[in-house]
């Protein structure tokens, strides 16, 4: 079970409770997993239907879709249980949860947002949690290991508490109908959820997914060069699931530095970050702002990220419509992020008064943000309506202006 973008940051490679492994794994063990994961998989769906078939009473019997429907559900419950049980290890571990999700439900905690996915939205997963370290004492692999434990742990204590239910059933004295199918439901659902308990912790790995096992194996093997114990990962993380710039922790901040100064990247991420937190400030200060894109690009160079915040300064504060279009027309192929081109080319539409072109630039970049994931990303939000407000202010000052001339000019009979 598995369990942002003004400026862009390195991100990992999938998302907390599914995050990739460091050291490769054989392909002959890797098929062996893979295999039995399928068998375990394939007898825990006929043997709960056959459970289910045999607790219907016998004029039922032939009646295939409620044992079927049952499989169905006895799975939802299984999922519904194994990431709340991450949830909860994550909460134990001082962890902030930021997505809870059982396909297709999905609740961003984070940013209050609700949305339903199904399989496009979230691809190989049925469900997920995305859990960050709350505070530097709770980023440790012990933390992160009973937040990966916390979900298999929660699938068995689920598969005991329905046997145990089913066993003080089945020692009833007068076994109705309606117990003998109450017991077989509890078992069923038993069987499903302690497979979802061995199925997790085969330690499997595959592109967009790894077993919960997998990742207790890394915590213990290796706890010292865990990823996951840098606070800069988390960080990436925290972005690139729609944390905006300015709810980003400062404690995760303070420690790029120390481990910027080993990595050119990660230096340059933590200039790109520093302006978007300018930006995206309840009461932006467009001048420091200016000056932080000015030092950024003398260091760097000219990116489409940088373009973009250029362009974005130049068209809402410094209502320089020409500089504006003067950066989105460099062509930039290193590190794409359409999203806010787009926004700065409706700010600039916005700025000249196009409301056609404005909100087609605005529906191109509600597109690409939902491409991206479901969730809706509060710091473009407010873009949009920044823009929007803008637009509407040029109107009424065109308004006023054309007023002002008409009064002006003489009445002649």
């Amino acid at each position: 079970m598995k369990a942002m973008k003004c400026c862009r940051h390195p991100e990992p490679e999938h998302n907390m409770s599914e995050l990739s492994a460091k050291r490769p794994v054989s392909a002959a063990s890797d098929s062996a997993v893979k295999f039995l994961s399928l068998v375990i998989s394939i007898a825990d769906g006929c043997v709960t239907f056959l459970i289910y078939v045999a607790g219907l009473p016998p004029g039922d019997r032939p009646d295939t879709f409620l044992p079927l429907g049952l499989v169905f559900a006895s799975m939802y419950a299984g999922t519904f249980v194994h990431e709340l049980g991450h949830a909860i290890g994550a909460i134990i571990s001082g962890w902030r949860v930021i997505i809870f999700a059982v396909r297709p439900f999905a609740l961003h905690l984070a940013n209050a947002n609700f949305v339903l996915g199904g399989k496009k939205t979230f691809p190989k997963r049925l469900g997920f949690v995305v859990a960050v370290p709350g505070s530097p004492i709770a980023l440790s692999a012990g933390r992160w290991a009973v937040f990966i434990a916390g979900g298999p742990v929660a699938s068995f204590l689920f598969a005991l508490y329905l046997g145990l239910a089913a066993a003080v059933l089945s020692k009833s004295a007068a076994m109705s109908s309606e117990v003998r199918f109450s017991t077989a439901i509890c078992v069923g659902f038993a069987i499903h959820s302690f497979c979802v308990c061995i199925l997790t912790l085969l330690p499997r790995k595959q592109p967009g997914h790894t077993s919960d096992g997998w990742k207790l194996l890394r915590a213990i093997a290796d706890p010292h060069n865990l990823a996951e114990r840098k606070a800069t990962f988390w960080l990436a993380a925290l972005r690139s699931n729609r944390i905006r710039p300015r709810a980003l922790p400062q404690w995760m901040i303070d420690e790029i530095p120390p481990d910027a100064a080993k990595s050119a990247r990660l230096t340059k991420a933590y200039d790109e970050l520093k302006i978007a937190r300018i930006l995206d400030a309840k009461k932006p200060d467009f001048i420091e702002a200016r000056q932080k894109i000015e030092q950024f690009r003398h260091k760097y160079g000219a990116s489409e990220w940088l373009c973009g915040c250029d362009a974005y300064v130049a068209a809402i504060h410094e209502n320089d419509p020409d500089r504006a279009a003067t950066v989105l027309a460099i062509p930039h192929s290193e590190h794409p992020v359409p999203e806010l081109t787009l926004a700065a080319k409706a700010a600039l539409s916005a700025r000249l008064g196009m409301e056609e072109d404005m909100e087609r630039y605005l529906s191109e970049m509600d597109k690409v943000l939902y491409r991206n994931s479901p969730f809706k990303n509060v710091c473009y939000a407010d873009i949009r309506r920044n823009i929007q407000a803008l637009f509407y202010k040029e109107r009424q000052n065109r308004a006023a202006r054309r007023s002002t001339f008409t009064a002006s000019v003489p009445e002649h009979f």
